[in-house]
């Protein structure tokens, strides 16, 4: 079947789908900085609880590979929208707080920003697959993988250590 759309309507499209785009970052975009530095935080508060609950499989066998790829999958969640929570102007200079931690580097290198935060998706990805088999020996593994290649390819070059 051939479908074809008159100008007006591919117009219509384009910018329904953009509106719908910008709708999605649109909470972050109407905080102000400091809320969104807070909003911030509490999600990568989020990521942490996730992380420390799958540590606890991984090291100490605490729950199950099910709740780990369950958890995998809220990491791999909140990675996707890492960029939308760092928008320019909510960097440590800009916003202060003890725990804003965001360097400037964030805006002055975005497209390597961009792919740290592909990263940890990517991992986060493979983690809740891994997961999924069930094998605690390799879920350790990948788990370390989302620590070393996720969290820290952002950590170490776009955020200081905060003391706590």
């Amino acid at each position: 079947m051939n479908i074809r759309f008159s100008f007006s309507q591919k117009i219509l499209a384009t910018a329904s789908a953009a509106a719908v785009a910008g709708m999605l970052t649109l909470p972050v975009l109407a905080a102000t900085p400091a809320e969104t530095v807070k909003l911030r935080q509490e999600t990568m508060k989020q990521l942490g609880g996730h992380m420390k609950a799958i540590k606890g499989f991984a090291m100490e066998g605490q729950g199950s590979a099910e709740d780990v790829a369950v958890r995998a999958g809220e990491i791999n969640k909140i990675a996707a929208k890492i960029p939308t929570l760092l928008p320019e102007g909510t960097g440590m200079d800009e916003v202060k707080d003890p725990k804003n931690g965001a360097k400037p580097e964030i805006w002055l290198d975005w497209e390597k920003f961009l792919k740290a935060a592909n990263s940890l998706e990517a991992e986060s990805k493979t983690l809740a697959a891994v997961a999924g088999g069930g094998d605690k020996a390799a879920i350790a593994a990948a788990f370390q993988s989302v620590g070393k290649n996720g969290c820290g390819s952002c950590h170490k070059p776009f955020r200081i250590k905060l003391e706590k």
